[in-house]
């Protein structure tokens, strides 16, 4: 089965040639923002019979890729948002489709449903398909290549991954990793900060960026790289892979919280990776 993707690409620009490229970028019918000095491109990919968009925002070539998998998460994307200026060392992708943390597409008829970040293995991809509508081997294709889009085109640059997430209260937290805990075999190491909320966490898949978060009293996980569960989710993908992988994990509605651990975060890596 052929897969389709769509790449709306046009201009790059930083922000030291930003007034020079301004019109040429309108022409080109791709998003601007002056005040923040970033572009936005739209990157779609055909799945089934309907669509998935990425923006893709970017104001300096960087290395570090921020990306947010789960439609609904809205105070992620707001709060990396609020950072995207010529002095952020990152870039921001963000999917686009439904609103809705799942994305839903329709082959041959019939409806397919499945989380984003559960596409990046052909076990999480089977594993959600099932739970979330049907298994089918033609759907599974199409969901693997979707998968595939992601890590090797969008983020094929990147030398570092950051995922972007929000999590309910007294639900999805820190306390699920450590002893007892329901994850517990797919962390190495737990780090947690008495007086942090359990809510709002780091997930990485390194020592060095672990010892990192501990020694600043957040909290943070190590993953186990050789036995957690493949569940396919983007954590697990870097961890097979050796790519660096962290996940910013912060309770919704936790605005300041989440640009203080996206803040901390950029500048740590923009120590270690360099911009182009």
């Amino acid at each position: 089965m052929k897969m389709i993707y769509i790449l709306i690409i046009t201009f790059v620009i930083s922000c030291s040639n930003f007034n020079d490229m301004k019109d040429t970028i309108s022409k080109a019918n791709v998003g601007i923002d002056e005040e923040l000095l970033q572009v936005e491109m739209v990157k779609k990919f055909v799945l089934g019979s309907d669509t998935v968009k990425f923006k893709f925002h970017e104001s300096t070539k960087s290395k570090i890729f921020y990306i947010s998998l789960h439609d609904d998460e809205n105070t992620a994307v707001g709060a990396i948002e609020s950072q995207l200026d010529c002095n952020f060392n990152g870039r921001f992708v963000e999917l686009n489709h439904s609103g809705e943390r799942l994305v839903k597409f329709k082959l041959g008829g019939e409806n397919y449903i499945f989380d984003p970040n559960r596409i990046f293995t052909p076990t999480g991809v089977k594993a959600s398909l099932e739970k979330y509508s049907k298994y089918n081997a033609d759907a599974a294709k199409i969901v693997e290549s979707f998968g595939a889009f992601i890590v090797d085109s969008l983020l094929k640059e990147a030398e570092m991954v950051v995922a972007i997430h929000n999590n309910g209260n007294n639900g999805y937290s820190i306390l699920d990793y450590k002893k007892g805990g329901v994850y517990q075999a797919d962390a190495a190491d737990v780090f947690i900060n008495e007086d942090a909320d359990v809510d709002n966490f780091l997930y990485v898949t390194e020592k060095h960026f672990f010892d990192v978060f501990k020694n600043n009293n957040f909290n943070v996980i190590l993953q186990n790289n050789s036995k957690v569960t493949d569940d396919g989710s983007l954590s697990v993908y870097c961890g097979l892979n050796n790519k660096k992988y962290i996940n910013i994990e912060a309770q919704d509605g936790e605005l300041v919280t989440n640009i203080e651990m996206i803040k901390f975060t950029n500048k740590i890596l923009s120590d270690s990776i360099a911009t182009n």
